[in-house]
């Protein structure tokens, strides 16, 4: 399992971008999280629930508290494993 974990401080905007009959392409926010711990893991499908243990692990050890709540976006999915970030706000 590879991962990356940090602290963001700031908010994140989770967006899409949408195409116009025009041409013209928008960005439209979806979701804005934040401050949060956030994490990109590679691994099973079957073993993520390692990452939010992982990651509350990580934040009893820093003394960060965190709501009950996760954003997990999959980045990229094949038959054996998965990318994906997770977001998990910090109280």
């Amino acid at each position: 399992m590879s991962d990356v974990m940090n602290k963001i401080e700031s908010y994140i905007v989770i967006g899409f971008n949408k195409a116009y009959d025009d041409g013209e392409i928008a960005t439209q926010a979806l979701l804005k999280v934040g401050p949060c711990l956030y994490s990109r893991h590679t691994c099973s499908l079957k073993d993520l629930h390692y990452v939010y243990e992982k990651m509350g692990v990580y934040a009893y050890e820093h003394g960060i508290s965190l709501k009950k709540e996760n954003i997990t976006v999959y980045l990229n999915e094949s038959e054996n494993e998965i990318t994906a970030d997770v977001f998990i706000p910090i109280v």
